[in-house]
């Protein structure tokens, strides 16, 4: 596995404004599908495959059953009560049924951007978000292998020593 680079996820600016644009009215499928992603850090295909079977309650907390890919685990990922309702309002049972390729365009409309309007980041880069940010919050690397669905603990490793080395490094330089 390469190692985590700031390229590769959004940092807190880019993270803040893109939280407040998908978390702002009107609520839209696509705004919907970002902040899914945002939350549960599961692939642009697992995304694509979430039906109305896999919205899940257990004692009163929604969560989401994510099926794996590329040879990931299954996992139920709890979810926040306004994304969950939002999800269950959503019409069909395929919520998202749209192509991969679509998922792109609509990435094109949320993804944070270069002076000069370059985008600077993929889709893919929700993903490693979550993941730098649930591990920056609880520093349970346990955690974030369940929530990304790595049956080998070396994968999630990336994450652990990204954090540590940039707070490490930051400890260091404020003397």
């Amino acid at each position: 596995m390469n190692p985590l680079s700031f390229d590769k996820f959004l940092d807190e600016d880019e993270f803040d404004a893109l939280e407040k644009e998908v978390r702002s009215e009107p609520i839209s499928r696509n705004k919907i599908l970002i902040q899914l992603a945002l939350e549960t850090g599961a692939r642009a295909s697992e995304l694509l495959n979430i039906k109305k079977k896999d919205l899940v309650v257990r004692k009163g907390k929604g969560s989401v059953k994510v099926h794996g890919l590329k040879g990931s685990s299954d996992r139920e990922i709890p979810l926040t009560p306004k994304l969950f309702k939002a999800l269950k309002e959503l019409p069909g049972e395929s919520m998202f049924d749209i192509s991969y390729h679509r998922l792109h365009q609509i990435w094109e409309d949320f993804a944070p951007r270069k002076a000069g309007g370059k985008k600077v980041k993929t889709f893919h880069c929700l993903r490693h978000t979550c993941a730098v940010k649930l591990y920056r919050e609880t520093k349970d690397v346990k955690l974030v292998q369940t929530i990304l669905g790595h049956r080998d603990l070396r994968n999630t490793m990336i994450y652990v020593d990204f954090v540590y080395s940039q707070d490490e490094l930051r400890k260091k330089l404020r003397r």
